[in-house]
């Protein structure tokens, strides 16, 4: 039987309440992004399927996404169910 060890890089970080707000302050919504299409070194914060069809062609050198990695888990008010291995590809894929 695998035991699972937990990875020494793979830690949580935690905002304090002031880098919370700082931060917050840099984000930009789908609708901040469809005001300005030509920012560059931007944060969207939001849905991928939301965001990504609003993108020019070539016009991202650097996308983060944040899946939920196909685990049963909640994280603030959102719950992900795993699912099999084809649909979540096919999910994972769609983007």
């Amino acid at each position: 039987m695998q035991q699972h060890v937990p990875s020494v890089h793979n830690r949580t970080q935690t905002l304090t309440d002031e880098d919370r707000v700082h931060y917050t302050k840099q984000l930009l919504s789908p609708l901040d992004l469809r005001a300005s299409p030509q920012q560059t070194d931007i944060v969207v914060h939001a849905d991928c399927h939301d965001v990504l069809p609003m993108l020019q062609p070539a016009s991202v050198n650097l996308l983060i996404l944040d899946p939920p990695y196909n685990l049963t888990k909640t994280f603030n008010d959102s719950t992900f169910s795993r699912s099999d291995t084809k649909e979540y590809a096919e999910w994972f894929e769609s983007w």
